[in-house]
């Protein structure tokens, strides 16, 4: 019976923790771009976190409002991890008071 909850805890505990972390997903630098191409989706925003010293880049398909959202950090800058994909994709309508844009 100890070997049953044993193996059904360690079944409930590694996909809880899989669910929270999944393996990363990294290519060479700039090989995210004709995987999101194939998508249609394109580069439409790039910024960087300077805390962790990422350089983040997100493609997006306003068609089907899907994205891919990756990452390049300076410590290994021939790599570029996989920081999202998903779907819905939709800019804020409403604007901050006192931007021109």
């Amino acid at each position: 019976m100890k070997c049953i909850l044993t193996v059904l805890a360690f079944l409930v505990y590694s996909t809880t923790s899989y669910a929270q972390a999944p393996p990363a997903a990294c290519l060479p630098a700039g090989d995210f771009a004709s995987e999101a191409e194939q998508h249609g989706e394109y580069p439409a925003f790039m910024f960087k976190d300077i805390i962790y010293g990422m350089l983040f880049t997100m493609y997006i398909n306003p068609k089907t409002r899907s994205y891919t959202l990756t990452g390049i950090s300076d410590a290994n800058p021939e790599v570029e991890c996989l920081s999202s994909v998903g779907l819905g994709f939709s800019p804020v309508v409403n604007k901050v008071k006192g931007t021109e844009s």
